[in-house]
């Protein structure tokens, strides 16, 4: 895979449009494959390091444990700014795209990918699009992403980007790191069998162990029994509920039977009795009417009506808008007139007929406009309109306040007067429906009828109490019953499942067995590798004889030619950046994957001698593409023009603190190169 072009739009320090070609054409056998970015502390370099990781991989790029609130304050502090006047602008909208190369079934296909944002407030929106051969692969941002991964995995993208702390951790003074540790994993590709042991294990404890089917069988065992005792309960309750509804019926005989007793011997008592519970039942109907209604007033329009002041001035701010926004209508159709007048006033032949100089005449224009002028409606002042609304809505607006402020606390007190009169009878009527009437011969009967509605009423509450435990117990058996179902499903898969939990067992077995036999290999090749490696960049030959990395902890043990042990502590911040570089071409030649190499601020550390080595030794064997992000103090003139054989594009980067952006150049090329790949703003673009 290869890199082919770059276009960052307005991201971190660059503002506007910026293309960079990373690919020299292939004018000859080996093209180079050297593009450097040169640029002082603070040019921008690291922010094009960035805007390619990101570009590709989004959060992802970032690491494995950044939230979604920490992407998006990077992304808004990548947002460019830059001053006007004493302010500081953000701007609203950036991107990164790419193109690259790549192989898909012995043909070669070209890939673009544009990550794009936008801003809202501190808010950042992020959206991608990813073609193949200007075919649009999909519409999904995710899917989109789901393509990159794969090919491009996230781990592996790690070992493509580099800047000095990760060269640091893979040369860390001690010799133990999880840096080296997971790199190793990961280009090795050790980490792909231990994943798939991770998912056996999780699906050997998913299933269970051995003596995972009896433990199903006792859970589905508990369950029923659980399921009987429910069952047993619910009978008792149905018998309850059974006899309160009998004898409930029973109460209801009696006082109907000693009502109409009462109603026999009472006369007019009985008579009186009659109209009044009829009576009553009206009320209680009229009473529920008028509560309606209430509640209806209450949901419409009733609450403006206790601010009435608000909504009074709120009618006069409409009344005022509409004649300001009639009188600004009217202005602008006067305006237009007038300029129409005062075009033909100024029309040379208006005053031709009229004898009179050239001065008058001009004296009979500015009269005449002035004239014009002072008959304009004079706008109003200071007077912002606030409501922003059609006639039809401004009419309606009016009505509603109109009847919030009359009409509804009217017909609320209205109702309210006659639900409290309703309510005084209904008081009245049950207090006389109570009291015992004053013939001595009805008082027993009228007390029986008493005493059986209040019997009744009890009765009526247990029903209620019991009903309700019968709906929590029906609940809870339901519940229980859908448990156990899970149970009997898990027990049938548990038992159908016995063999592929022994091939699994099994399968585990056999990864192990290749995970340890593959790292062996892996690591001997890799300590091989690695002693030619850094021997050849190191100006003290043959520093190093040999190299033992431990497949346990990947801790590294290094030996001199005399067979002492050396340590990384000892070694110079020059020879560790070496050994970390030496490590890196080390794990690409054992895994033989060509990948683009992307390194920042790489020569800091080193003397002209290793400086050399790097750059003829090193970088043309490394990868087949290599970026560098280099200082003006790293890449200077003698190093830029020693590496014009391997060079496909070198970059100056220069920010201007007055203007608040990075402008990029096209240092010189090589002289096979065609001209018209001299100049940034002349490169072709691809996108």
């Amino acid at each position: 895979m290869q890199l082919l072009s770059l276009r960052v739009e307005n991201f971190g320090i660059f503002r506007g449009t910026h293309f960079f070609d990373l690919v020299a054409p292939s004018v000859t056998e080996h093209a180079p494959n050297l593009t450097i970015f040169v640029g002082h502390n603070g040019a921008g370099k690291s922010t094009l390091f960035q805007a390619i990781a990101v570009a590709l991989h989004g959060i992802q790029a970032l690491g494995d444990k950044v939230t979604t609130l920490h992407y998006q304050d990077f992304l808004y502090g990548h947002m460019h700014r830059h001053k006007e006047g004493s302010k500081t602008l953000v701007s609203t909208e950036a991107s990164v795209s790419l193109s690259l190369s790549h192989v898909q079934s012995g043909n070669p296909r070209r890939v673009y990918v544009t990550r794009r944002w936008q801003r809202n407030g501190r808010t950042v929106s992020e959206a991608l699009e990813v073609s193949q051969d200007s075919e649009l692969l999909t519409a999904e941002a995710a899917d989109a992403q789901a393509w990159i991964n794969d090919l491009l995995p996230p781990d592996m993208a790690r070992l493509c980007f580099f800047d000095a702390e990760d060269l640091d951790a893979l040369a860390g003074a001690g010799q133990r790191n999880p840096a080296l540790g997971e790199a190793l994993k990961r280009l090795l590709g050790i980490d792909l069998i231990q994943r798939a042991q991770a998912d056996l294990r999780a699906y050997i404890l998913k299933q269970g162990g051995s003596n995972v089917v009896s433990s199903l069988r006792q859970v589905v065992l508990t369950h029923q029994t659980s399921l009987e005792g429910i069952d047993r309960k619910l009978v008792t309750l149905r018998t309850q509920i059974e006899e309160l509804s009998e004898e409930e019926t029973t109460a209801q005989a009696q006082i109907a039977e000693q009502e109409r007793l009462l109603a026999a011997a009472g006369g007019l008592y009985a008579a009186r009795r009659i109209v009044q519970q009829e009576r009553l039942e009206v009320i209680v109907e009229q009473i529920a009417t008028a509560q309606t209604q209430i509640l209806d007033q209450a949901a419409h329009l009733l609450p403006f009506s206790l601010a009435p002041d608000l909504c009074r001035r709120l009618a006069a701010r409409l009344v005022r808008e509409e004649d300001i926004h009639r009188e600004q209508v009217a202005q602008t159709l006067l305006q237009d007139k007038l300029e129409q007048i005062e075009a033909v006033i100024e029309d040379s032949k208006f005053l031709n007929n009229l004898r009179l100089g050239p001065d008058r005449q001009k004296e009979i224009r500015h009269r005449f406009s002035a004239a014009l002028q002072d008959h304009l409606p004079t706008p109003s002042i200071n007077v912002t309109l606030r409501h922003h609304l059609a006639t039809p809505e401004r009419t309606q607006l009016q009505n509603w306040i109109l009847e919030a402020t009359t009409i509804a606390p009217n017909q609320v007190q209205q109702v309210g007067e006659r639900l409290r009169s309703l309510q005084e009878e209904q008081r009245t009527l049950e207090l006389d429906l109570q009291r015992a009437p004053d013939d001595a011969s009805l008082a027993p009967l009228h007390a029986s009828v008493l005493e059986h509605q209040a019997t009744l009423a009890s009765l009526q509450a247990q029903r209620g109490q019991i009903g309700e435990q019968t709906g929590a117990e029906q609940y809870r058996r339901a519940d229980k019953e859908r448990a156990m179902q899970n149970a009997i499903t898990a027990l049938i898969e548990a038992q159908s499942g016995e063999t592929e939990l022994v091939l699994a067992e099994r399968s585990r077995t056999v990864l192990r067995a290749y995970e340890i036999e593959l790292t062996r290999q892996r690591l001997f090749a890799l300590e091989q590798s690695l002693v030619a490696c850094f021997n050849k960049l190191c100006q003290k030959d043959h520093l190093l004889t040999a190299v033992t990395i431990q497949p346990d902890n990947f801790a590294v043990e290094l030996k001199s030619m005399d067979g002492r042990s050396l340590s990384l502590s000892s070694f110079s911040a020059g020879e560790r950046q070496l050994y970390a570089l030496a490590l890196l071409q080390a794990m690409r030649q054992v895994s033989d994957r060509q990948l683009p190499m992307l390194v920042d601020t790489p020569l800091a550390r080193l003397d002209a001698e290793h400086r050399h080595r790097l750059l003829h030794d090193y970088l043309p064997v490394v990868s087949d593409q290599i970026l560098l992000f280099a200082t003006d103090a790293e890449a200077d003139a003698p190093f830029l023009s020693a590496a014009q054989p391997y060079l496909a594009y070198a970059y100056r980067l220069k920010f201007d603190p007055e203007r608040g952006d990075t402008e990029a150049t096209l240092i010189e090329q090589p002289s096979s190169l065609p001209s018209e790949y001299r100049s940034v703003q002349e490169l072709p673009h691809v996108f």
